[in-house]
């Protein structure tokens, strides 16, 4: 393990400290990286005795996303008003605490994220923060944390950050980083792949087969490219 997640491990257990429950949220409409770290995440903190619950503050819309909730069985909902207000503790996942500028938070203790740093007018500082650009997923970032706790990663977590894993590098073709390979070599042994398979090529509804028909009739040729808006 790294000695940087070693020492952030560390001070996310000091933050922690003495807390039961936590809010893992996830930053408007969840993608596969969010989805992933987010539960990865719930399961490093139950290690440290706190109860986390995952939440997202916008809509769970593409169907791929809503498969891999569903077929991987994901804890996860929107976020209320309530909730929000009420939590003990938050925690941001695959974004910054200056991302919800139409929803602030009413506060923030942990950021974990691969995103360039935001600043916002009035930064929310977070008792522990673990930004790291040179990865390609936070997946990749939270798997070091299982493995650095010494937890078990089961075949539907490990579905879960391939596959976050891999929709941030559009299907592994930008470079790693030595984190995101070790992450990889890490998960690929435990992959379901049929499940992975299942998420990708989700069926659509007839309603959205519409989409379709609309693409279809606006398709545009420039340059040896097919496109439609």
């Amino acid at each position: 393990m790294r000695r940087t997640t070693e020492r952030r491990i560390a001070q996310l257990e000091r933050v922690l400290a003495g807390q039961k429950h936590l809010l893992v949220l996830i930053y408007g409409n969840p993608d596969p990286d969010g989805l992933a770290s987010a539960w990865a995440l719930q399961r490093v903190t139950a290690t440290m005795g706190v109860t986390a619950q995952i939440r997202y503050t916008g809509e769970l819309g593409r169907i791929e996303n809503e498969a891999m909730v569903r077929l991987l069985e994901i804890p996860v909902r929107r976020a209320t008003a309530d909730e929000l207000e009420a939590a003990e503790l938050i925690a941001v996942v695959d974004a910054q605490p200056e991302f919800f500028r139409n929803a602030p938070l009413p506060r923030c203790d942990v950021v974990i994220d691969h995103h360039p740093r935001k600043r916002g007018p009035q930064p929310i500082v977070a008792a522990m923060t673990d930004i790291r650009v040179s990865a390609i997923a936070t997946s990749s970032i939270l798997t070091e944390y299982l493995v650095g706790r010494g937890v078990t990663i089961d075949t539907k977590l490990a579905t879960a950050l391939y596959y976050g894993i891999q929709t941030d590098s559009r299907n592994l073709q930008r470079n790693a980083s030595n984190l995101d390979t070790d992450a990889l070599l890490q998960l690929e042994q435990r992959v379901d792949r049929a499940l992975l398979r299942r998420i990708e090529f989700s069926c659509y509804s007839l309603a959205r087969l519409d989409y379709f028909a609309v693409a279809l009739v606006r398709l545009r040729y420039s340059e040896n490219v097919l496109y439609s808006h």
